[in-house]
C-alpha cells in the first residue's frame, strides 16, 4: 500500500488504524505528489519498490496537490489500474464530483474521532483487499431462504489458445475474487451467438481476431450485451486501449501484464460500474414516469371534473335519469382511482391521510377486485375482529390491496383462491429488524394477499419490488404495481415483504403501524356539514349524494379562473344552478382584467392552480388581497403538489378541492370561504 499524506499526525493516526485493522499489509509513504509519480514508476529512488495495490490519497498536498495527482495517476495506461482512495477532511461537493469525475475509485472524509476512524479504515483494508463481500450486495428479504451464491458468467472472446490459458491461470489466481465461469469463444460471431442464447456478467475480449475489425468489434459486442461491461485485451496500451475506450469498452488490459490480483480487481470494478450507470438510468426512467403522471393526471383529472359536474346537475333537471348518473359518477370513482395511482408513484400528490380502518379499506378493494379478477379465482376476505385503526391515505391502500391482488390473479392462470386477511400483530425490537426498512417495536395492522398460484422463483425474490422489473411477456405489465406497493408502505412508515407458501402460492404481507383507538364515525365532515367520504351502495358502487342547495346572498356573483373550456362550462352550469352568477375567464391575466373592469361586482373567486399566461396565480390572489384583504379564494386542480402550495397555504376542504370533486365539496368549501370573509369584514368594521 501507498500512503500519500504530508501532515505528519494524520500519516500516524493512519499507520495505527490500518494495524488495527487486521489486514496483513506492507505500507509505504510519501509527502509530495511528485514523490508519488516517481514512485509509482520506480524512479530513483524508489526502483526496488514494488507498485501498490491501494493508494491512499489526501487531497490537500503541497507543491502538487491531490486533485493534481489523481489525474496524473489515472491518465496513465500503467498506472490507472490501481484504485485510489481519497482520504481527506474536506467536505466540499465539488471535491466529491471533481475526484470522482477523474475516476477516484472510493472517496472518504477523515472522521475526527479516532475510534470511527480506525473503523473506517477496517472497513476500507477489507473491501478493497477483497477479503469481505463489497457493501451494497442484495440482502435475502425477510423471511426467504438465502438463494445459493451463483457464479458470475464471464464470455472470454480469444483465438490464441495459449493466451486464453494465460488468461484463466491469472483469474484463478486472484483467491479474493469471486468465482467466475467462464466461456470460451475463438469469434466475434460465435460472441454475438453466445450473447444472444444468455447474458453474461462480463466480456473479455481480443481485438485481434480472424473476423474482428478493430474496435468495432466492440460495438457489435455492446449492441447484443448492453448491460455488461466489456474489458479488452490488448498488446499495446497506446495504439489500441485509448481507442477501444473510445468506442465503448469499459477498461483495457495489457496480456504481458496480466496477474490475478489486477485483472480480478479490474472485473469487479467494472461490473459494479456498469451496474451503476444501469440504476442511474432506471432513476431517470422513474423520474420521466413521475412528470408523465403529473401530466396525464392533470389532464385526466379535468375530464372526470366536468363529467362529474355534469352528471351531478342531471337528476335536478331530469329525475328518470338518476340511475345513469349513478353509473356515471362510478366510473369517475374509477378513473379518479387510476390517477391517484399515477400520482403516488410520481411522488407528486401529498397523501391525504387521516384516520380509518383497515377492514374497511380491504372490503373497499375486494368490491372492486372482484370485478377485475379471472372467472376461475375465488375471492375470500378475512378481516380480524380487532380494531385495525391507522393514519393513512385510504385510496393509496385501497391501491395496494388492488395490486397485490391482481399479482396474485396473474399468478393463478388454471384458477385458483385468493385470500385477503387483516390481523394485528406485535413487533419486538429483533423481529422489527427482519424488515426493510427496519421496523420499531410495536403494534401493527397486518394485510395478507395470498393465492394458490405457482409461487415465486428463488431468484427473482430480491427483485421483486423493483420499478420496471416484471416477469411477464412484453406490453403485459409495466411493472410498477409491486414498485408502488413498497412505496405506499414506506410512506406509511410500515413495510411490504413476500414469502412462498409451503403449500403453493406466494403470500404478500404489508406492515402498518397502529394509530388510536375505534372510532364512532370515520367520516371526517368538511366545512359546511359535507361528508368527506359518502357511504357505499349495496355492490359496491359509490353514493351519489343528491347535492344539497346552497344558501347564498342573492345574486352573489362568483370570478372563475378555468382554462379547460369543459370544467368551465360545467362548473357554469352548476353553480347557476344553485343561485350564482358567473364570469368566467381562461386565465389569472383574464381574471384580473375582469377584476379591474367590474370593481366591487364579485363576491369570491374560484380558480384553478395552473393556467396558461404571464400572471401567476400568486401574483393574481396577492393583488386582489391588497385591495380587498380577507376576499374568498377556492383553488381547485388536478393535483395538489404545485409550486403554489406552500404560498398559498393550500388545505383540502378548506380553501382547496381536487379534481374530480363532488358538487357538494365546492359548495361546503365555497360556503366556508364567503363565510370567513363576512366575519373578517364585520371585524374590521368593528375596528
Amino acid at each position: 500500500m501507498l500512503l500519500v499524506e504530508d501532515s505528519p499526525s494524520d500519516r500516524l493516526m493512519t499507520e495505527l488504524a490500518l494495524k488495527e485493522s487486521g489486514v496483513p499489509h506492507v505500507l509505504h509513504s510519501v509527502e509530495y505528489g511528485t514523490d508519488t509519480l516517481r514512485f509509482l514508476r520506480r524512479e530513483r529512488p524508489f526502483e526496488e519498490v514494488p507498485r501498490p495495490d491501494l493508494i491512499l490519497l489526501d487531497l490537500n498536498l503541497p507543491g502538487m496537490d491531490g486533485r493534481t495527482l489523481l489525474r496524473r495517476v489515472k491518465a496513465d495506461p500503467e498506472l490507472r489500474s490501481i484504485p485510489i482512495v481519497i482520504l481527506t477532511t474536506s467536505e466540499s461537493p465539488s471535491d466529491v464530483q471533481s475526484t470522482y469525475a477523474t475516476h477516484a475509485n472510493c472517496y472518504l472524509r477523515k472522521p475526527t474521532d479516532y475510534d470511527a476512524f480506525v473503523a473506517m479504515i477496517s472497513l476500507t483494508m477489507r473491501f478493497w483487499c477483497g477479503t469481505i463481500v463489497p457493501p451494497g450486495s442484495p440482502v435475502p428479504l425477510a423471511g426467504q431462504p438465502a438463494a445459493p451464491s451463483a457464479r458470475r458468467r464471464l464470455l472470454l472472446v480469444e483465438d490464441s489458445a495459449s493466451d486464453a490459458l494465460l488468461f484463466r491461470d491469472a483469474l484463478g489466481g486472484d483467491h479474493t475474487a469471486e468465482p467466475f465461469e467462464v466461456v470460451h469463444v475463438d469469434r466475434v460471431t460465435a460472441a454475438l451467438a453466445e450473447l444472444e442464447r444468455q447474458a453474461y456478467d462480463a466480456i473479455v475480449s481480443d481485438l485481434s481476431l480472424p473476423d474482428a475489425k478493430g474496435v468495432e468489434s466492440i460495438r457489435l459486442l455492446a449492441s447484443v450485451a448492453a448491460d455488461a461491461p466489456i474489458i479488452v485485451l490488448t498488446g499495446s496500451y497506446a495504439e489500441v486501449g485509448e481507442a477501444a475506450l473510445s468506442a465503448g469498452a469499459d477498461d483495457f488490459l495489457p496480456k504481458n501484464d496480466l496477474n490475478g490480483r489486477r485483472l480480478g480487481r479490474i472485473l469487479r470494478h467494472a461490473i459494479r460500474r456498469k451496474q451503476l450507470q444501469s440504476e442511474e438510468l432506471q432513476m431517470q426512467r422513474v423520474q420521466t414516469v413521475g412528470r408523465l403522471a403529473s401530466s396525464v393526471a392533470h389532464d385526466m383529472n379535468n375530464l372526470l371534473a366536468a363529467i362529474r359536474l355534469t352528471a351531478e346537475v342531471l337528476p335536478q333537471t331530469a329525475p328518470d335519469t338518476e340511475a345513469l348518473t349513478i353509473e356515471i359518477l362510478s366510473n369517475v370513482e374509477r378513473g379518479r382511482a387510476l390517477t391517484r395511482q399515477l400520482l403516488a408513484f410520481g411522488r407528486r400528490s401529498e397523501s391525504q391521510r387521516r384516520r380509518c380502518e383497515v377492514n374497511s379499506v380491504v372490503r373497499s378493494a375486494a368490491s372492486m377486485l372482484s370485478r377485475l379478477l379471472r372467472r376461475d379465482v375465488e375471492l375470500d376476505v378475512d378481516p380480524t375482529s380487532e380494531f385495525t385503526g391507522v393514519l393513512a391515505d385510504e385510496h393509496q391502500l385501497e391501491q395496494t390491496v388492488i395490486n397485490l391482488g391482481l399479482n396474485a390473479n396473474d399468478a393463478m392462470q388454471s384458477g385458483g383462491r385468493l385470500t385477503l386477511t387483516t390481523r394485528v400483530v406485535t413487533l419486538t425490537d429483533e423481529a422489527g429488524m427482519g424488515y426493510t426498512p427496519v421496523l420499531n417495536a410495536g403494534r401493527y395492522v397486518c394485510i395478507e394477499v395470498a393465492d394458490t398460484g405457482t409461487g415465486i422463483p428463488l431468484e427473482v425474490l430480491p427483485q421483486i419490488f423493483e420499478p420496471f422489473f416484471t416477469t411477464k411477456a412484453e406490453h403485459e405489465g409495466t411493472g410498477l404495481g409491486l414498485a408502488t406497493v413498497r412505496d405506499i408502505a414506506l410512506m406509511h412508515g410500515g413495510a411490504v415483504s413476500v414469502a412462498n407458501r409451503d403449500t403453493g402460492g406466494a403470500v404478500f404481507t404489508v406492515l402498518l403501524p397502529m394509530r388510536g383507538t375505534p372510532l364512532s364515525v370515520l367520516a371526517q365532515p368538511l366545512p359546511g356539514g359535507a361528508p368527506a367520504v359518502a357511504p357505499p351502495l349495496p355492490g359496491g358502487a359509490p353514493a351519489v349524494a343528491r347535492p344539497k342547495r346552497l344558501r347564498v346572498q342573492p345574486q352573489a356573483r362568483l370570478l372563475i379562473a378555468e382554462d379547460d373550456a369543459a370544467v368551465s362550462g360545467a362548473l357554469n352550469r352548476v353553480l347557476a344552478a344553485h343561485g350564482f352568477t358567473v364570469h368566467s375567464t381562461s386565465s389569472a391575466d383574464a381574471a384580473w382584467d375582469a377584476w379591474q373592469e367590474f370593481p366591487g361586482s364579485f363576491d369570491a373567486l374560484v380558480t384553478d392552480l395552473l393556467m396558461p399566461g404571464e400572471m401567476p396565480i400568486s401574483e393574481l390572489v396577492e393583488r386582489i388581497r391588497a385591495e380587498r384583504p380577507g376576499f374568498p379564494i377556492v383553488y381547485c386542480s388536478g393535483f395538489a403538489g404545485t409550486s403554489n402550495e406552500e404560498t398559498l397555504g393550500l388545505q383540502e376542504g378548506v380553501n382547496f378541492v381536487a379534481k374530480p370533486f363532488r358538487t357538494e365539496a365546492l359548495l361546503a368549501v365555497l360556503a366556508h370561504q364567503i363565510g370567513k370573509a363576512a366575519a373578517f369584514e364585520a371585524s374590521a368594521d368593528t375596528d
